[in-house]
């Protein structure tokens, strides 16, 4: 189950890459190379980002003896980098399938 859903999530991700949607036209390569290049920026800076500041804390708390410290910081930093990304991302297929099986938190009709 879990290697079909990974499965669907890859070819809709790929699918958004490339532009092969129904109703808009297809997206050309030199796009597709600017948004690739644009995600691999951004993971970079993200791990940069990462690498600056946990090394930071790594030299302070390790010699002092607080190694708990900084493994329970990065886990707490990481669940909510976790928590962040999962509830502001929209639930697309929830709202198109227009029913009310899956979870809505609002009281409004999907209609």
């Amino acid at each position: 189950m879990l290697k079909t859903l990974l499965r669907v999530r890859m070819a809709a991700l790929l699918a958004a890459f490339t532009g092969q949607s129904r109703k808009r036209k297809s997206q050309t390569k030199g796009k597709a190379a600017g948004y690739a290049i644009l995600m691999l920026y951004c993971f970079c800076a993200f791990v940069f980002l990462f690498y600056a500041s946990f090394s930071q804390l790594a030299a302070a708390f390790f010699p002092a003896g607080l190694g708990w410290l900084y493994f329970a910081m990065f886990a707490i930093m990481a669940f909510a980098l976790m928590f962040i990304g999962s509830v502001f991302r929209p639930n697309r297929s929830c709202l198109r399938r227009r029913t009310t099986s899956c979870f809505c938190p609002c009281p409004c009709r999907l209609a």
